[in-house]
């Protein structure tokens, strides 16, 4: 970008984001498998808490992809374009404004089961995997940061 070649960027920023979401798609479908194998490895614990370990390894698996991607976006581009204080003004949001009130509201109002705990703890990714995405796919974060 240094060298205001725009185009060129954006042709590696795809290629890299279509390699991360290959891999968390790939590293998605392997969680999401543990989900039968869990019980060989933890044979002697007990039922309930394998089910909700068998239940939160399905969330986590669900939940990777956005975690991968919004490390790619944020890091990979959004921080290398100079975009920090837009980084740090989305988990910040996401953090405050998503995760932790949903997580209060599903743990001390509505009562519900660990897994959708766990996926309201991971919901700020899913929102900074939009807010994020919006902003990379309309190219604002690519600065000129060297002549």
């Amino acid at each position: 970008m240094g060298e205001r070649r725009q185009e060129r960027t954006w042709s590696l920023s795809k290629a890299l984001l279509i390699w991360t979401a290959g891999i968390a798609l790939g590293t998605c479908l392997v969680l999401t498998t543990a989900y039968f194998w869990l019980p060989v490895l933890y044979d002697g614990v007990g039922a309930a808490t394998l089910s909700v370990a068998r239940d939160t390894v399905l969330v986590l698996g669900a939940v990777f992809f956005f975690r991968a991607m919004n490390i790619t976006m944020q890091n990979g581009l959004l921080r290398a374009g100079g975009d920090t204080m837009f980084v740090l003004r989305v988990d910040l949001f996401t953090q405050w404004a998503v995760a932790v009130p949903l997580t209060a509201l599903m743990t001390l109002v509505w009562d519900v089961p660990f897994p959708l705990v766990f996926l309201a703890i991971n919901a700020e990714e899913i929102a900074r995997f939009l807010i994020s995405g919006s902003r990379v796919l309309r190219r604002r974060w690519m600065r000129v940061l060297i002549d």
